[in-house]
């Protein structure tokens, strides 16, 4: 599993399979990012880079893969792959 960020402001941190394909962010491609989701902004992180930034929650929503990590790997547990 990748590391929640240390800093106090990542404590509610959860983590995200999210798929960014814009160069104005900072990374690109699929990635697990840590995200704390605002009224207003988005926090993202990513670990291993340590790379951090914030995006408008109507950026947020209208990404096309946005999904918590536990949900996918669960969906991924219980497909069956012939």
């Amino acid at each position: 599993m990748t590391p929640r960020p240390a800093e106090a402001t990542w404590a509610n941190a959860e983590l995200y399979h999210v798929r960014l394909f814009e160069t104005r962010w900072p990374v690109c491609g699929t990635h697990l990012m840590w995200a704390v989701v605002g009224h207003k902004w988005v926090r993202l992180c990513k670990p291993v880079a340590n790379t951090k930034f914030r995006m408008r929650r109507s950026e947020w929503n209208a990404l096309a893969v946005c999904e918590l990590f536990e949900t996918r790997k669960l969906r991924m547990e219980n497909s069956i792959c012939l």
